[in-house]
């Protein structure tokens, strides 16, 4: 007996579209949600902790903050994070100081640090520092809080005051 070869009809060819257009359709929306998200000083303490999930990690910018690297243990990378100068204050006698930080040992003696920020992740600790960024203070609490963003240094300061009011009672 002869047998015929044949090959799909149109319905099932229009069968196979249907179901790849439909596919597409679904997962090209979730792909394009999922994109890398640029870096936003505000999540600073994120973006160091998802570095090193599970220990210390200290990000440190030198030359005007032209140059940024981040420390894990051993391990020093170079970052692009931070684009322009950063002013870091510490809150002193009732108002916010700006810092001095001093070259640690793996840098030049000379060279000076515009900023520091460190973080660690195994017991939830961050550095408590407010710091001046692109026309905003962003105050950056010890404990993994959300960091405050405020658009005057003396916003910053009334907020601290009455964080620390809170505290005393």
């Amino acid at each position: 007996m002869l047998r015929i070869k044949r090959g799909f009809t149109l319905f099932e060819l229009l069968i196979v579209i249907v179901i790849i257009t439909s596919s597409y359709l679904l997962v090209i929306p979730f792909l394009s949600q999922n994109k890398v998200q640029p870096f936003e000083f505000k999540k600073l303490k994120n973006y160091l902790v998802a570095m090193n999930p599970s220990g210390k990690v200290t990000l440190i910018c030198i030359k005007e903050c032209q140059e940024c690297y981040i420390f894990m243990g051993n391990e020093k990378i170079k970052t692009d994070a931070i684009k322009g100068n950063v002013v870091s204050y510490s809150f002193v006698n009732g108002h916010f100081e700006e810092l001095e930080f001093f070259a640690p040992k793996y840098f030049e003696p000379h060279e000076k640090i515009c900023f520091k920020y460190q973080v660690d992740s195994s017991n939830n600790l961050g550095d408590e520092l407010l710091a001046n960024y692109q026309d905003a203070f962003y105050y950056f609490s010890p404990y993994f809080n959300e960091t405050m963003m405020y658009k005057e240094l003396s916003e910053a300061q009334n907020h601290y005051k009455e964080l620390l009011g809170k505290l005393k009672d």
